[in-house]
């Protein structure tokens, strides 16, 4: 819980659930209209609430759910006067209407078809609250999204008393690293690992306490990614390279998985900054590099052509024999899998500003070490050039939940990068303006994402922000 005065944090303690108080993110002073009205603004991993101040009432004012966007105004206020206009942040949120949605009546909305326009004035010209609330929310999306209920793992008590799930985590670890030579049964013990940490929080404080485990996960990432056990030159590898990319694309995502929303481990946060950030650095190398491939392997193309892209992706997998189509399809797979760590490194390091605004792993970091990699650029490339392939190959059908999380993922990630780091935005303003004018309408991706889809209205807000960031204003 964050320390708060001493009357609001009795006033939360008896109203909110154990899980809440435990995970409170922030809370402000806020004046929330004309009339000076000040209320605390309390944000929790799932809510964000106002509280009367001094506290007497507490209503819930929006889940992170229905929050499109979270922006933070540079915009002159008429009605605030003296200290309250030098000091005061404008937050506006861009929310859904929803009829479970209860707003204080002196909040200050506009109204614009679905969309309920919320502006909060922060009184501290400090605070981190528009950032600490826009990664709530991120976090929140994606811990719904990846919930995956039919997904079962063998060792299903996981579920069950701390004792037993230490015993089991240590019983699965052991089954990890002596399947070292076997790369099929590696792999499934590891989509074991994943699917266990999303079933029992301990999990998570049990692997980041095993350093050991960790680098023997890094290493099998070196073994196999940009280099590989295989002669690549021989034409019959393919389906064996296949499994190997799997495996990497199942560490990528346990990585990811084990990254996210562990923000308050200790041990996490030791292994961030672990030998100067060695183990941070080999996987955003990784991360950024390309993996080994056959010799005689079709990387799928990068045109800024649409219609031709897809045309020769389609020729492509056509005209390949089977093994090098499911080559193909890994190849993809394994790079969005990628992008999901680099976008969970990326979030973590943009936190730290508000978790632990000491440590050397910050966003201004990891901006310098992308940056200056030699692959960045051509890694920005591919992360476009997959959000086009996705939205291409969802013409005639709505793009899946999966597909969408990794729409989302990819212009989060840009989003924040463009935030950060001048030189991005501009490698991004010149490489892309045309596909964000012509191609990245919010219009034209609406019509191919499932309105159903949690994330359909975040990906349209992200997408609105990136327009305004790169086209110029005429």
């Amino acid at each position: 819980m964050v320390s708060l005065n001493p009357k609001l944090d009795n006033f939360l303690a008896k109203r909110f659930s154990r899980d809440e108080l435990t995970n409170l993110k922030s809370c402000e002073i806020a004046i929330i209209d004309a009339n000076g009205t000040l209320r605390y603004v309390v944000l929790t991993n799932r809510h964000l609430y106002l509280v009367d101040s001094p506290p007497k009432n507490i209503k819930l004012l929006v889940p992170y759910q229905d929050i499109v966007t979270v922006k933070l105004e540079h915009n002159y206020v008429p009605f605030l006067k003296g200290v309250d206009r030098e000091n005061c942040q404008h937050v506006k949120l861009e929310i859904l209407k929803s009829e479970g949605i209860v707003v204080d009546e002196n909040v200050k909305v506009e109204n614009n078809s679905n969309i309920v326009v919320l502006n909060l004035y922060i009184r501290s010209k400090s605070s981190s609250f528009a950032s600490v609330l826009r990664h709530s929310c991120t976090r929140y999306i994606i811990k719904t999204a990846r919930r995956t209920p039919n997904r079962e793992s063998e060792r299903d008590t996981f579920t069950s008393k701390a004792e037993n799930v230490q015993f089991l985590f240590q019983e699965l670890r052991m089954d990890i690293v002596e399947s070292e030579e076997d790369v099929e049964q590696l792999y499934l013990y590891l989509r074991e690992l994943e699917i266990s940490a999303r079933k029992s929080s301990l999990v998570k404080k049990l692997f980041w306490k095993d350093l050991a485990l960790v680098d023997f996960l890094i290493t099998q990432l070196a073994k196999y990614c940009l280099v590989s056990s295989l002669n690549l030159d021989n034409s019959l590898t393919g389906k064996a390279r296949c499994d190997e990319l799997e495996l990497c694309s199942i560490i990528f995502e346990v990585f990811a998985e084990f990254i996210g929303e562990t923000e308050h481990l200790k041990d996490r946060n030791n292994f961030l900054h672990e030998r100067e950030f060695a183990y941070t650095q080999r996987l955003l190398n990784v991360c950024l590099s390309e993996p080994a491939m056959p010799g005689n392997f079709k990387r799928p193309p990068k045109t800024r052509e649409m219609k031709k892209l897809i045309d020769i992706f389609s020729r492509c997998y056509e005209e390949t024999e089977s093994a090098d189509q499911d080559l193909l399809m890994i190849y993809c797979s394994y790079t969005l899998a990628k992008q999901s760590l680099l976008f969970e490194l990326i979030m973590t390091a943009a936190e730290m500003k508000w978790i632990n605004p000491s440590s050397r792993f910050d966003i201004k970091w990891i901006a310098s070490q992308l940056r200056t990699h030699p692959n960045f650029q051509e890694y920005l490339r591919c992360l476009f050039w997959l959000a086009m392939i996705i939205l291409d190959l969802t013409v005639t059908e709505k793009t899946t939940s999966q597909q969408s999380l990794w729409l989302f993922q990819i212009f989060n990630m840009v989003q924040t990068l463009l935030d950060f780091d001048s030189s991005v935005k501009e490698f991004v303003k010149t490489e892309f303006q045309e596909e964000f004018k012509y191609y990245f309408l919010p219009e034209i991706v609406k019509k191919r994402l499932d309105e159903d889809d949690a994330l359909t209205s975040k990906i349209l807000g992200l997408i609105g922000m990136l327009r305004e960031s790169i086209i110029p204003k005429i």
